[in-house]
């Protein structure tokens, strides 16, 4: 069988990923017309599961997605890459409001010293581009979101469990 084992770069999202191996795999379609005779007359060659070198992980839930404002920069532009289109997106909440989030982009500028002071989690700047919200060691940028019900964001508003 043919196995990928390519990785996505720092600026690459899921859907960026998928489509560049999608693009590898008329290249790897050659071995179809050759394996597929094979396995259904059972003479494909098997090779045993190594168990000491397996791996599971049980199916990634909802609360999975969920973004954990006290977390480093790189950890919450992280998850969401890993969970932008075609995934479900990475969320967070304001109240009752659930925030998804599909694009973020890593801090281009120094964090204001103002914003030093603030806890992970508070927004410290928005405009119709997006909003930067501080996390343990900076911030980051969203910049493509959607918000289920009336919340608007706006600097100074705490993302987590309640919104204040």
């Amino acid at each position: 069988m043919v196995q990928i084992t390519d990785c996505p770069g720092i600026e690459e999202r899921a859907k960026g990923f998928c489509w560049r191996c999608g693009k590898e795999l008329p290249k790897r379609r050659r071995h179809i017309p050759e394996f597929l005779p094979l396995l259904e007359k059972g003479t494909a060659p098997r090779t045993p599961q190594d168990h000491n070198q397996a791996t599971y992980r049980r199916k990634r839930g909802f609360r999975d997605g969920e973004i954990i404002w006290p977390s480093t920069t790189m950890q919450i532009y992280n998850l969401i890459r890993a969970l932008a289109l075609p995934y479900a997106g990475a969320h967070g909440y304001c109240g009752d409001s659930t925030i998804k989030v599909w694009r973020c982009a890593l801090p281009v500028k120094s964090m204001a010293p103002m914003a030093q002071a603030l806890e992970p989690g508070t927004v410290i700047a928005a405009d119709a581009e997006g909003f930067e919200v501080r996390t343990i060691d900076g911030f980051i940028t969203i910049s493509a979101y959607e918000i289920e019900g009336e919340q608007q964001i706006a600097a100074g508003l705490h993302l987590g469990a309640s919104c204040t």
